[in-house]
């Protein structure tokens, strides 16, 4: 039994003290992981070609399986979408995870039972912390923002979807009993229709916890509820869904099994509305303590958006860092984005983020420094051997000697046009600082280096259509706001290598359109990952800024 199997089957509050117990010896945990992921995967075609079959410890493995990335799997992972075994990893897989990244083309993503299994246990260790400080989540119910698990088959007829939905599948059916929306909501085809039942049905329900990666979704359906309140109201009165007659006739039925007249809840509401409790959650939803959604990274721009449409002491607790690869943290409830690093769910290795050495021998996680950056590569039950997540982590203190870990950002999410090296929290901060001094609104932005100008373009949506003026005030904002976040800018601004920073106003719906862009049917905005920094392409800049 590995580690994975061991926690699975521990119950309770024996789960999380039976992981606390595994993060004293991280080394230990580690390298019992990797001896695994070897072992069961010695005969597929991949570890064949590597010889698994002689691997003895990690040093070993190190010396043997070169760093790599997805194009070093596309070839087997054809295959496997084809429905054959034994290809990267020992038997068949059980699903493929599409991927919603800031960078490159969607790929489907192999899975394997222990890789599935392994993100399970992930999962069910951070509701069993959240549960421990907040027991009386029970009593209420929960709002899940997660995908659509399955989109489609593949030519082998085997499943792929969002990992975020497949996530709610696996999650356990006395949590799933806690639902405030059926299911089967989901499967509506129009995303519009889909987000009304959602709240139409969640309004009714006593909500304790809502869970979404992506704080801007909950943002939008507050709005779309409060946009709505009477319709809502009067579908919670007489049992009915607006727009039912649109949706399939199946879909629409198993809907309607779901609905019965509830006018004394219509009743109440109304009450509070009329003493003056504005339509928003803190009037459907009083008992509301957590919202766990991703708090670091580019994602965690929007939860200051947020902040005003929820009573002031909701706790944001982080979902924790993962991707459609894997799930490698578990941040408990206290407040921070970082958490301790799931040493039993894959095995990983750490290249500093400074180091621009990509041929720097790989750290592994009980040597790294607290404060310290780096670069993950993960080896997992799914297929993945030293595959680098071009990911940046920090590291946030240890536990036992675990490291506890937050992502960053996308290694690609950086903008260094002459050494500056801007991460996306940094311009974060700055837009944040600009805001508050300013009194400016940001529905969305987002930094393009412009190597040719030597300089950042700005890109901005506001709630009011600014005038040139305006725009220069706020370049002027950013540009100094940027130079007191981060030494470097303010170096080569000083040295006349970086030019100031202009600011272009976007059009109304930019934001929008752009998360239209990465989605699909049976695909919310839940996911989506619209990056900080990135190129004029990927800004719609010439589409959407203002003065052509």
């Amino acid at each position: 039994m590995n580690h994975i199997q061991e926690l699975a089957e521990v119950k309770g509050a024996g789960k999380t003290e039976l992981f606390s117990a595994k993060l004293a010896d991280c080394a230990v945990a580690q390298s019992e992981t990797l001896a695994d992921i070897i072992r069961r995967n010695g005969s597929c075609a991949f570890g064949k070609r590597l010889g698994f079959a002689e691997i003895a410890d990690v040093d070993d493995f190190r010396n043997t399986v070169p760093i790599s990335s997805w194009k070093d799997y596309e070839k087997l992972n054809e295959r496997m979408l084809n429905g054959e075994s034994d290809m990267l990893f020992s038997g068949r897989a059980v699903c493929f995870i599409e991927t919603t990244g800031t960078t490159g083309r969607e790929k489907l993503i192999p899975e394997s039972a222990m890789g599935q299994l392994a993100k399970k246990v992930v999962g069910d260790l951070r509701n069993a912390f959240l549960l421990q400080k907040f027991p009386d989540l029970l009593k209420g119910k929960f709002l899940s923002l997660a995908n659509s698990s399955t989109i489609g088959k593949t030519k082998g007829g085997i499943p792929y979807g969002m990992a975020s939905g497949m996530t709610l599948d696996s999650t356990a059916a006395e949590i799933l009993a806690l639902s405030a929306c059926p299911h089967v909501v989901k499967k509506i085809p129009d995303q519009k229709t889909a987000d009304y039942a959602i709240m139409r049905f969640a309004v009714e329900q006593d909500v304790r916890v809502v869970t979404g990666n992506n704080p801007a979704r909950l943002q939008a359906l507050i709005e779309l509820a409060e946009k709505r309140f009477d319709a809502i109201l009067s579908d919670i009165a007489n049992g009915t869904l607006d727009g039912i007659d649109d949706i399939p006739a199946e879909l629409a039925d198993e809907l309607r099994r779901h609905l019965k007249p509830n006018p004394a809840k219509t009743e109440e509401l109304e009450n509070k509305l009329a003493s003056g409790t504005p339509s928003l959650p803190s009037l459907y939803w009083p008992n509301l303590k957590v919202f766990r959604c991703w708090t670091s990274g580019s994602i965690g721009r929007y939860v200051k958006n947020l902040r005003p449409l929820l009573d002031k002491d909701i706790l944001y607790v982080d979902g924790g860092y993962g991707a459609s690869e894997g799930k490698f943290n578990i941040p408990l409830p206290n407040g921070k984005s970082s958490g301790p690093l799931a040493n039993f769910a894959a095995f990983y290795e750490f290249v500093p983020a400074s180091d621009g050495n990509d041929s720097a021998e790989p750290l592994l996680a009980h040597e790294l420094e607290d404060g310290g950056e780096y670069r993950l590569m993960i080896t997992t039950h799914s297929g993945l051997y030293r595959y680098d997540m071009r990911d940046i982590i920090r590291i946030d203190g240890f536990s036992g000697t675990t490291p506890n870990i937050e992502f960053i950002s996308k290694t690609s999410d950086i903008g260094n046009i002459c050494g500056e090296k801007m991460y996306p929290e940094t311009i974060i901060q700055a837009f944040a600082e600009t805001a508050e001094t300013t009194g400016t609104r940001f529905a969305h932005y987002c930094a393009i280096p412009d190597a040719e100008r030597q300089s950042y373009t700005l890109c901005v949506e506001l709630e009011t259509e600014p005038d040139e003026e305006e725009l220069a005030r706020l370049g002027a904002s950013l540009d100094a706001d940027l130079a007191k976040q981060t030494i470097g800018y303010e170096f080569l601004r000083g040295q006349g290598l970086l030019g100031p920073a202009r600011c272009v106003a976007m059009t109304r719906g930019w934001k929008d359109a752009l998360l239209r862009s990465k989605t699909k049917p049976g695909v919310s905005t839940s996911q989506i990952k619209l990056p900080v920094v990135c190129d004029a392409e990927k800004a719609k800049l010439s589409e959407f800024k203002m003065t052509k």
